[in-house]
């Protein structure tokens, strides 16, 4: 139930039920509610594990949390710990945890000292690293400025927000040619119907059924792959939009097509630096002023006489 992430509800659906008697008539299946207070058991006994194996942690620990929405729009709270163990990097998720409105700088502050005094960390961090949301900053102001158990403890940004905040930034000023394609894959994408549209556009020009990537608000990158995939399904798009009443008022006109391609040239170091600084089996901090450095050069030699991109 749990790797699956299934519902507790899994346990009580009657073919469920039978499915696991026919594997062993001798099985008793648990009730919904035997199944959570287990969960719950098991929960104890594993943060008991976690407290237990950071007490035995020598070296410093780094903590990384962050604040997020699920689709379903409940905002949780995720606290991570790194440290070296056997010359090997360890992260540990110590909490994950709903975590209610509003986000306050003090309400962080409590939830986050909270943890630490249960996991008794208090004296063994050297660094914590958030994004750039104003309540996370000044929690950590807040937490150097008030406890003497953190004078040595350093708050480190994370880079990757950085560059997304940047990004995003950038690509506001240059929204037409984003907004052109936007537009299209969601009407693309608005109904079971316009999609197969698509791909039997897709089969009539002998076109691989590639499916078109919708832009997310929160993730930047995730405009650059909508831009890639639009770019590389162009004669699909182009072919809809020429022959099909639904989809001729979302035409992309060339001009604006080579913008596409221009903007999707310029971003791929950054999606190649987003990638790289997002990975989590070792410390990337070494990476950031090597990759400001590319940053800086790939954008300062760009050869181009588009206003667009300049």
């Amino acid at each position: 139930v749990i790797h699956g992430n299934h519902p507790f509800s899994t346990v009580d659906e009657e073919h469920f039920k039978k499915m696991l008697i026919e594997l062993n008539s001798n099985y008793s299946p648990l009730s919904r509610t035997t199944l959570n207070s287990n969960i719950q058991k098991l929960f104890k006994e594993k943060q008991k594990e976690v407290i237990d194996i950071l007490k035995t942690v020598k070296n410093k620990i780094s903590v990384t949390f962050d604040f997020w929405t699920s689709v379903t729009n409940k905002p949780y709270v995720v606290v991570t710990a790194h440290f070296i163990s056997n010359s090997t990097l360890q992260s540990i998720i110590l909490d994950f945890d709903l975590i209610p409105y509003p986000h306050k700088s003090e309400n962080v502050l409590d939830i986050i000292q909270d943890i630490f005094d249960l996991y008794s960390l208090k004296k063994k961090i050297i660094s914590i690293t958030t994004d750039n949301e104003k309540a996370n900053v000044k929690c950590l102001q807040l937490l150097l400025l008030f406890n003497e158990n953190y004078e040595d403890l350093v708050h480190t940004r994370c880079f990757a927000h950085v560059l997304n905040l940047a990004v995003k930034k950038g690509l506001q000023e240059i929204n037409d040619p984003v907004s052109s394609v936007s537009k299209l894959v969601n009407q693309i994408n608005f109904s079971g119907k316009k999609k197969q549209t698509y791909f039997e556009a897709c089969t009539t020009l002998n076109m691989p059924q590639l499916a078109l990537l919708k832009e997310i608000d929160i993730r930047w990158n995730s405009t650059y792959l909508m831009l890639k995939r639009a770019f590389e399904m162009k004669d699909v798009l182009n072919y809809l939009c020429q022959n099909n009443t639904d989809f001729q008022r979302y035409l992309i006109e060339d001009s604006k097509w080579n913008q596409v391609k221009l903007l999707i040239d310029f971003l791929l170091p950054f999606y190649d630096a987003t990638l790289l600084l997002s990975k989590s089996r070792y410390p990337s901090i070494y990476y950031v002023i090597p990759i400001l450095d590319i940053l800086i050069n790939e954008t300062s030699n760009v050869e181009t006489n588009d206003d667009l991109v300049r």
